[in-house]
């Protein structure tokens, strides 16, 4: 239900973890909210928000975000009970909300897919650096751009790297006290810096591809997408951690889509659940020639 899409495009992840994160998506008018007490469970009060056809919100899965309503208890997020052809369906638990909510029935009232809420503290064309929103904070550094040397013909992916601080995108210099992965005392700036160019060209490590024709014998980076559909996507998560699931395109073996995981943010380490540095970044690693 974003707006923007993953297809073969050079920063259109970024576009996507924007949305995802940052603004939210789907945005749309709410045409009423009308509240009773739930049927089926007295504890709760159960609200119909009236909307237009194809709305696309999902029962259960979305959480949603409601904006402009004249009662301040429609104003937050709520997470999709049940949904039909023009409506959804939310809830107010009566412990915290005592009295029935009052009915909406005025225009202006909106309501879009809740982003994740993350903060976002570097922005330039095709490259972001994301902050995770709460709790044990730390970064994600993404270059969606076509590196310098590469075919832009060829396979798609960002760049990635984790970062307990960065002041901006070209803050990639170690000094101390500042952590950051991959990195290689030896070498420190292979995940950012290309080296080389054409396809014996190594264009970074933790990557994010998007757009590749994988499942072959030995694929390369150098494989051309030549598919203009765009990629189907799924995220997980909250403002500490999330989970992308793309998908990439297979046109051998059969073709059709191949579903990768990755993530970023905290994570629980039940031997030191209080180390402040207990962050994690999950990427594909390829630091080689791009053939």
């Amino acid at each position: 239900t974003t707006t923007n899409q993953i297809k073969n495009e050079w920063g259109s992840l970024v576009k996507v973890l924007d949305e995802v994160l940052i603004t939210g998506c789907n945005e749309q008018d709410i045409l009423s909210i009308i509240t009773i007490q739930d049927p089926e469970d007295d504890r709760y009060w159960l609200s119909t928000v009236t909307l237009n056809t194809n709305h696309k919100f999902e029962k259960d899965i979305h959480v949603v975000e409601i904006k402009g309503a004249s009662d301040s208890n429609f104003n937050t997020v709520f997470r999709v009970q049940d949904v039909g052809e023009n409506f959804i369906k939310i809830a107010f638990d009566k412990t915290k909300v005592s009295s029935k909510p009052n009915d909406v029935t005025t225009s202006g009232v909106k309501i879009k897919l809740a982003p994740l809420g993350y903060v976002k503290t570097y922005s330039d064309t095709n490259k972001a650096i994301y902050k995770t929103g709460s709790g044990n904070t730390c970064y994600l550094r993404v270059d969606d751009s076509c590196p310098v040397g590469y075919d832009p013909t060829w396979t798609k992916f960002a760049r990635v790297g984790i970062y307990s601080d960065i002041i901006n995108f070209d803050d990639i210099q170690p000094r101390p006290g500042r952590l950051k992965a991959p990195y290689y005392p030896e070498d420190p700036f292979r995940n950012e810096i290309p080296k080389g160019s054409g396809v014996s060209g190594f264009y970074g490590e933790a990557k994010w591809y998007y757009a590749v024709r994988s499942g072959s014998g030995n694929p390369v980076e150098t494989d051309v997408v030549d598919n203009n559909n765009n990629a189907p996507f799924q995220v997980i998560g909250d403002n500490r951690t999330f989970y992308l699931f793309n998908c990439l395109l297979n046109t051998s073996n059969g073709g059709g889509w191949q579903d990768v995981g990755r993530c970023f943010g905290e994570y629980t380490n039940l031997d030191n659940p209080n180390d402040p540095n207990n962050h994690i970044l999950c990427s594909h690693e390829w630091y080689g020639a791009a053939n």
